[in-house]
């Protein structure tokens, strides 16, 4: 059975006057863990974000352009769904870039009112 299994795993525990000596080393690098842990979850968080929209924009461009699914997809849907995707895509830099400016910017002639504190980025 020996070579089916792992070999056992090995914990070398730190002895507590050890930690005690280390004690604000410790916090300072449980600190530096937390701080790159968060920062990985926001990088896995904004993935996440990203692909959800470009799920959204191919369901949105696919229905817009696909009248009946094939095998494959004619080169006018093709085109008609990159285009699609592309307009899509500069639509919201845009918009985004807008509002940022707006929020910049707040004494910029408007047609409404706008509250730029209203914005969360």
């Amino acid at each position: 059975f020996g070579s089916r299994f792992p070999p056992a795993l090995t914990v070398n525990w730190p002895s507590t006057t050890a930690m005690d000596d280390d004690d604000s080393q410790m916090t300072q690098q449980q600190k530096a863990d937390q701080m790159k842990a968060a920062q990985a979850l926001q990088q896995v968080q904004t993935l996440l974000q990203a692909e959800k929209a470009i799920a959204g924009i191919n369901r949105k461009c696919f229905r817009r352009c696909v009248v009946t699914p094939g095998k494959q997809l004619w080169s006018s849907e093709q085109s008609c769904v990159w285009n699609c995707a592309q307009r899509y895509i500069e639509t919201q830099f845009f918009i985004q870039r807008r509002f940022q400016d707006l929020k910049d910017n707040p004494s910029m002639d408007l047609p409404f009112h706008f509250d730029p504190n209203s914005i969360h980025t």
